[in-house]
């Protein structure tokens, strides 16, 4: 039950055929878990019936079964014979069904008499014998051993009353038991041999582990939960110089799973910033917060998040919940996301500044499905969600979104294709959050460090105007050679509409990689540090350009470019092994079938520059 599967609550029945693990192909669907729980269940029936008897019941089996081919129930019938011990129940809660275990200690009370303690202890699980530990205050052990049936295993601890239940049968115990010194903790199997799901109720004191975050992975300790700090210093073009302090922890890396910052700001190097900005007016302190854990007891696979920052001039808060199938390829989410910038000083952070208006409230719900799947040369990705705008938004609009994501192997050749349609609706939609033509909306740009503010980028190429400009960050309609371009449509009565950004839209983007044309048989510091691919990419899509009062929805002409790109990854960074591997993206659109008025010829040098890869 320590393994992944116990970890994510996906028990399954191993007492099936392999047909019905939901698929078994590559031991996926559970079926891995004939393997993995069979193990642990020989491991906890090592710990019902004590050591000796265990290992000389299995010596029996052996010999009774060598040379044979047995079934689950001739393993069963031996063990209960050779023992004299009666463990149906043991057998038929492990293998005919996906119960778990999970004792918790309760509470711990003083008695009547001094010097004597009442501990109860509850299950949430199935039921099994309990061996637990009290550590005295002057630092002495007491070992206890609750039975759970008649037989009691050899054992030198203090064997206490039997808790006979199951299910919602007496669900919970007390133990009556004599500490002079006092009772400094109470843990529930010491040894760590019992499969319980949930370790961090076992103990009377919260059981937490402090580590430097040194960026070096070190495995989960499943008896503890895993607290992380560390220092924590960025930048930005307003701020400047940021210092602060990380901390970050998780159970399992599946519950209770949090990541906190908080930057103290400098103003040390600030850039980017013309003589209308007050340079003093930046915030003082920045921070932001994340949390999720498992929510298994309500519906299986399920998880709840929670996140707030006051970054970057942002104040946003999210409040979600999804939930994933067993084999983890659909997943239905939904959350409430609110935004809002509260004055100029606010948006003097971003990268596109005109394109988000201070003091106003963007609250939305969004739901969504999205699926992952595979096939003979490839995987694939499929996205549908929803958004409309919530409770005591400033804002009126809805929209829906359909992603469609491949990568199909082509020999030594790697196809990447992006499909992408939107429709929106609404008579007062917020500008950071409509689709763009040419890459990511703002709000979308506020997910990624390199690009929620300006300082990595100067925000002169981000800017919008009669020609390409040089930034592009991944999104939107994603027809990069347009990035920086309003892309003037002319309409019926002769004057111009920008069709830059819309509500309604669709694209086909493509990338061919042909770096792996080249192979590289001899690893070495390079390769393991840097990844450089190369590719052809072609970009097509159309978006409306009509008001958003119209009736009507009226389209654009269809733009398409294409031309070369290269991502430079770097993927290690020294010996810190968790940090994230960073993508520096150089893209030359050299094709525009409309070419801006300041462009010369539809083929021509152009470039753009990006964070990360463009899908």
């Amino acid at each position: 039950m320590a393994t992944c599967a116990k970890r994510q609550n996906i028990e399954t029945n191993i007492n099936v055929h392999s047909d019905m693990y939901n698929g078994a192909i590559r031991h996926g669907g559970g079926y891995s878990q004939v393997y993995m729980k069979t193990s642990t269940m020989l491991y906890n029936l090592q710990y019902v019936l004590g050591d000796s008897l265990f290992l000389a019941a299995m010596q029996n089996y052996f010999n009774q079964w060598k040379f044979a081919h047995p079934y689950i129930e001739d393993f069963r019938t031996s063990f209960i014979q050779f023992t004299h011990v009666d463990l149906n129940w043991f057998f038929d809660e492990w293998i005919e069904s996906s119960k778990t275990i999970d004792y918790a200690v309760k509470s711990v009370k003083k008695g009547d008499e001094k010097g004597e303690y009442k501990i109860t202890f509850k299950r949430k699980g199935m039921q099994m014998p309990i061996d637990f530990t009290v550590i005295g205050k002057n630092d002495s052990l007491y070992h206890y051993h609750i039975p759970n049936t008649w037989f009691v295993k050899q054992t030198k601890a203090t064997v206490l009353p039997r808790w006979i239940g199951w299910d919602k049968v007496k669900p919970e115990y007390t133990a009556v038991v004599k500490i002079p010194s006092g009772v400094a903790d109470v843990v529930i199997d010491s040894s760590t041999r019992l499969a319980d799901v949930n370790m961090l109720d076992n103990n009377k004191k919260f059981p937490l582990r402090y580590r430097f975050d040194s960026k070096i992975y070190n495995p989960s300790d499943w008896t503890r939960y895993e607290l992380y700090a560390r220092p924590d210093i960025w930048y930005n073009g307003y701020d400047g110089l940021k210092a602060g302090l990380n901390m970050n922890g998780n159970y399992m890396n599946y519950k209770h799973i949090f990541d906190a910052t908080v930057w103290f700001n400098t103003g040390i190097g600030q850039n980017y910033l013309d003589s209308t900005v007050a340079k003093d007016l930046y915030d003082n302190i920045s921070f932001r917060v994340s949390y999720r854990t498992a929510t298994d007891k309500f519906m299986k696979g399920s998880s709840f998040n929670f996140s707030a920052k006051a970054l970057d001039g942002l104040n946003a808060y999210t409040v979600g919940f999804d939930r994933k199938d067993i084999k983890g390829k659909n997943r239905v989410y939904m959350f409430f996301k609110s935004m809002y910038r509260k004055g100029l000083n606010d948006i003097t952070y971003l990268l596109m500044p005109t394109e988000w208006a201070p003091n106003k409230l963007n609250n939305t719900i969004n739901v969504g499905l999205e699926h992952t799947y595979s096939y003979r040369r490839g995987t694939g990705n499929i996205n549908i969600g929803l958004k409309s705008t919530a409770l005591m938004s400033d804002y009126d609009y809805q929209s829906i979104n359909l992603n469609i994501i491949n990568r199909t192997r082509l020999g030594r050749l790697v196809l990447n294709t992006r499909l992408v349609g939107q429709y929106g609706t609404g008579k007062n939609w917020a500008n950071e959050s409509s689709l763009f033509l040419a890459g990511a909306n703002p709000e979308e740009m506020m997910d990624n460090k390199y690009t929620r503010s300006q300082g990595f980028f100067d925000p002169s190429w981000a800017t919008m105007g009669n020609q390409s400009n040089y930034f592009q960050h991944g999104g939107g309609l994603n027809l990069r050679g347009y990035a920086g371009y309003l892309a003037p449509q002319k309409q019926s009565d002769g004057t111009l509409a920008f069709a830059y950004k819309g509500q309604s839209g669709a694209a086909v983007n493509a990338e061919l990689e042909f770096d792996g044309i080249i192979k590289v048989k001899k690893q070495n510091w390079l390769t393991r540090t840097f990844k450089l691919n190369t590719y052809l990419f072609a970009d097509a899509g159309v978006i409306n350009y009509n008001a958003q009062t119209d009736n009507t929805i009226k389209m654009a002409d269809l733009r398409a470019d294409a031309g070369v790109g290269a991502a430079l990854t770097i993927k290690k960074f020294g010996v810190l092994q968790t940090v994230n591997p960073l993508t520096i993206r150089f893209d030359v659109p050299f094709f525009l079938n409309r070419i801006p008025a300041a462009d010369k010829d539809y083929i021509q040098y152009r470039f753009v520059i990006g964070v990360s890869r463009a899908f």
